[in-house]
């Protein structure tokens, strides 16, 4: 039955660990996946159904092993980038779309941090998530681990088409977030339709923690029979040079950075450490910076594409890229629908995508214009009510860019409020008094809806940073801090 397991994955499969330049072929791939099965099921009583989260950043070969031990053992994937637990103006809030992930049943962990080590991000992570999970190991504990010569039945366990693959949440841009569940059936027919764009050598530098990214490039890119080899080695934060000098000089074909925040310094590096890629395709979740233009003129990569999609439809379901050819009339609000594999219609411009396998439509609150050969990304449709005044969400964006998008306005529909986060040390923080923003704020609103039931109602100066949840603000954690803490 098709799902995912080993065998989806190119019997042509090279691997290579950088910067060490261990290298491994599909055989040895697949020891290593039996072993993790084993490991698994015997040291973590692992059965079909059950939670896992792969806490590694480290992206390697071995990475790819346990992943694919989960998914032939029915394992859950829950995909949990967002930070769990977050320190807002010394208060503490819990990310309430993590919560609608647990309980998990299985945590590993790089390394298990010390008794009372709070400092780290991942120590952070790792003692939300220990508190809230039925077993946690390191990956200590798997190399340390003896393993018999005959692994049992573990390595004979695969699973069913119908079981689930995976389990992440919706964005809650303007709602409550809600829990989004794929299956094999589905994952295994999108990822082949996927894999044809795939070819020659790619480099993996992030780890698996992302909605789309597992269907968009991880797993089409490992099927794909025209990739030469596949280079593993992570990208972190603030260490973009280190990245660039252990990729120069391959011919690399393919690239994703999910989040935009690493975009412009990934290809800063590559400036810096003079490492040119002129056959690379640079994949982003987001719209298509204008800054990467310079980067494709001068000739550190030949394409940016950028994929539209979300986490409850996977995708692509649109494309848009910029290369030398096009590059003097592109608009990165413009989209191709690369194939049929997606039914789609649009509502009065709005976009609802029909998911196969699953008979089901997405109704995704973007809305796009259609000329006949492309389509425009027109912004959203998004509509919340505020003591029974229908909001438009659009206009709060327009209202931010009025202040430079130095100001956040978010609704609460369920507790009939708007809420402003005010950017510190903005140049508007610094020019104008509180009181005289929400006087402003209040008046453009009213004038626009005719109404005194419209107001801002509460606010916050605080950095936009600590609000960030992989490519964009995270308006849930916004309104979960408001609830909790203002």
């Amino acid at each position: 039955m098709p799902a995912i397991s080993r065998e989806i994955i190119s019997d042509n499969f090279v691997g290579i660990n950088l910067p060490e330049g261990d290298s491994y072929d599909k055989s040895q791939l697949a020891d290593k996946i039996d072993r993790w099965k084993y490991y698994l099921v015997e040291k973590c009583s692992a059965k079909k159904g059950d939670r896992i989260i792969i806490g590694i950043s480290a992206i390697s070969v071995d990475f790819v092993a346990l992943c694919f031990a989960a998914f032939e053992l029915s394992l859950v994937l829950v995909v949990a980038a967002d930070e769990p637990i977050r320190s807002v103006a010394d208060k503490t809030i819990v990310n309430p779309k993590t919560t609608k992930l647990l309980p998990i049943d299985i945590l590993i962990w790089e390394s298990i941090p010390e008794e009372g080590d709070e400092v780290l991000s991942a120590s952070r992570k790792f003692n939300f998530y220990k508190q809230n999970c039925r077993i946690y190991k390191s990956l200590g504990d798997f190399y340390r681990t003896e393993f018999p010569e005959d692994l049992g039945h573990a390595p004979s366990i695969m699973p069913d088409e119908n079981d689930l693959l995976m389990l992440t949440t919706s964005s809650g841009s303007t709602g409550t977030a809600k829990l989004v569940e794929h299956t094999h059936k589905f994952f295994r027919s999108l990822c082949e339709r996927n894999s044809k764009e795939f070819s020659g050598n790619i480099v993996h530098c992030n780890n698996m923690h992302h909605g789309s990214s597992l269907s968009v490039f991880y797993l089409p890119s490992l099927i794909s029979d025209d990739i030469t080899t596949h280079y593993f080695i992570p990208c972190y934060e603030n260490h973009y040079d280190r990245f660039a000098r252990d990729i120069k000089g391959i011919d690399l074909n393919h690239l994703s950075v999910p989040y935009i925040k690493f975009v412009e310094g990934v290809l800063d590096a590559f400036v810096e450490e003079d490492a040119k890629f002129p056959n690379m395709r640079l994949s982003l979740l987001t719209y298509v910076p204008s800054f990467c233009k310079k980067f494709i003129e001068e000739g550190y990569i030949a394409e940016v594409e950028s994929i539209f999609g979300s986490n409850e439809t996977a995708g692509p379901v649109f494309l848009s890229r910029i290369n030398s050819e096009n590059m003097s009339n592109y608009d990165n609000r413009l989209f191709y629908k690369p194939d049929s594999f997606y039914d789609i219609t649009l509502d009065d411009g709005e976009l609802s995508v029909k998911l196969p396998h699953y008979e089901k439509t997405i109704k995704t609150n973007d809305l796009f214009s259609y000329d006949g050969d492309s389509y425009r990304h027109m912004g959203r449709s998004d509509l919340v009510r505020i003591n029974d005044v229908t909001v438009d969400f659009e206009f709060f964006n327009n209202l931010s860019q009025q202040y430079r998008n130095d100001i956040i306005i978010t609704t609460d529909g369920i507790e009939n409020k708007i809420y402003l986060v005010v950017q510190r040390d903005s140049i508007l923080h610094k020019s104008m008094e509180m009181p005289e923003l929400i006087r402003q704020l209040d008046t453009k609103i009213r004038v626009y809806y005719s109404t005194d039931r419209l107001q801002i109602d509460k606010y916050v100066v605080e950095d936009f940073s600590v609000f960030y949840s992989g490519v964009k603000i995270d308006k849930e954690l916004i309104r979960e801090y408001f609830k909790q803490h203002v």
